[in-house]
Parts: C-alpha cells; structure tokens; sequence
C-alpha cells in the first residue's frame, strides 16, 4: 500500500509539470517547503527572499504560479486570499462574494490568520 501524497509532494509535481526556467523551477522548490500543512505561507515574503537568496519580486511571481496549483487556495497569505484564490479558480471574480472579500479586506484580514486552505 503505498502512503497519501503530502500537499508538498503534490505541489512539488505540479511544479514539474510547469514550463519554467530552470532557476524559477529551484525557487519555487525552495518554497513549497514553507508552506504549512494547510497550504498558507509561513513567514513574510521579505524574510523567505532573503532566506532564499532572491528578490521579493521574484519570489512573488513563482508564488503567483503556485497560487495556480491544486487545491485552489493554496501559497495564500490569510484566508481572504486563499477564498479569493479559491472564488478566482472558480472563475468568480465577479461575484458578491469575491466582491465583498475584496472591499473587506481589513477587516477579515485581522481575525483569519489561520484558517485552512479548504475553506
């Protein structure tokens, strides 16, 4: 019986489905590993660059191919971003709900630190 794939394991092989450079390709397996088991960053981009010996900028757009990946949420820094990632994979971007997510930022921000990618 062979064990479950982990997110990382899952993520690591969407990765190398991507067309990507090859230094893309190495910072994005560098980061997979900073995420937690419910797919949310740990720590702040600024830090992950500098631990990764790259700019925010970078980082950023690996991040955003990440973003892309199965389970829809998953690379987000808090629950809204992972819901609007989620309502963006859906193709929602025009709904209420996304709508509302985006106007309310804030205010959602400050109580979701961490709530699971599934939400």
């Amino acid at each position: 019986a062979s064990k479950p794939q982990s997110l990382h394991d899952s993520l690591l092989l969407q990765l190398g489905c991507q067309s990507l450079s090859e230094d893309d390709r190495r910072l994005g397996e560098a980061f997979i590993p900073h995420l937690d088991e419910s797919g949310y960053i740990e720590g702040s981009l600024d830090q992950l660059a500098a631990e990764l010996g790259t700019s925010v900028e970078r980082l950023e757009a690996v991040l955003r191919i990440i973003q892309q990946f199965d389970p829809p949420g998953v690379g987000a820094r808090n629950l809204r971003e992972c819901l609007m990632l989620q309502l963006e994979a859906e193709g929602l971007q025009q709904s209420l709900a996304y709508r509302m997510l985006d106007f309310y930022q804030k205010t959602i921000a400050e109580f979701s630190h961490h709530a699971p990618a599934s939400a």
